[in-house]
């Protein structure tokens, strides 16, 4: 009989081993699932960032042209500006 209880006590404290391990897998396995969760929202949030960049790369051009009239507009005008500033002067004949 002392041998049997001996043998449900050690039973039990290895189902209660076997809980805290279970126990523990399953707090595991929720932790992995928030990490995939959260690098499914950051692959989600890397995607809109390149979808962001494709599109200022495509207008980058565009800007390029509308800065290089810009700055054609500003010499011609500085230009226009010291030949009117050498015509009123007398400098050109």
């Amino acid at each position: 009989m002392h041998d049997f209880r001996e043998g449900m006590k050690e039973l039990a404290a290895a189902i209660l081993k076997l809980a805290l391990v279970e126990e523990r897998q399953a707090q595991a396995s929720q932790a992995i699932e928030r990490c995939f969760k959260m690098a499914e929202k950051l692959d989600h949030k890397v995607e809109m960032v390149a979808s962001r960049v494709t599109e200022l790369e495509k207008s980058e051009p565009q800007q390029n042209r509308a800065a290089e009239w810009v700055d054609r507009a500003v010499w011609a005008a500085a230009s226009a500006a010291v030949m009117m500033f050498a015509a009123k002067s007398g400098f050109l004949g």
